[in-house]
């Protein structure tokens, strides 16, 4: 299980994900998902914090959020836009 962390916000604008899959993790650690970004933390006897599920879709490293320009373009090339 995941143990618990202190941020319950993250105050900052991007995330730093040092994991994207159990496998990324050392045998006695386990991926977490926490609010500046998913974690290798040491395993916990009760269940509090949030596993990371393999399969979500992750990015290692510095992830920051999408401009405007970007997150307009991916709504026109998704084909949800209707001329």
């Amino acid at each position: 299980f995941c143990p618990d962390f202190t941020d319950k916000v993250c105050p900052v604008s991007y995330k730093i994900n040092d994991c994207c899959a159990q496998s990324d993790c050392p045998s006695e650690a386990i991926c977490c998902v926490q609010p500046c970004g998913n974690v290798c933390r040491p395993k916990s006897d009760k269940p509090i914090g949030t596993p990371f599920v393999d399969g979500t879709e992750c990015e290692t490293g510095h992830v920051f959020p999408k401009a405007w320009y970007q997150r307009w373009w991916e709504w026109i090339t998704s084909g949800r836009m209707q001329i």
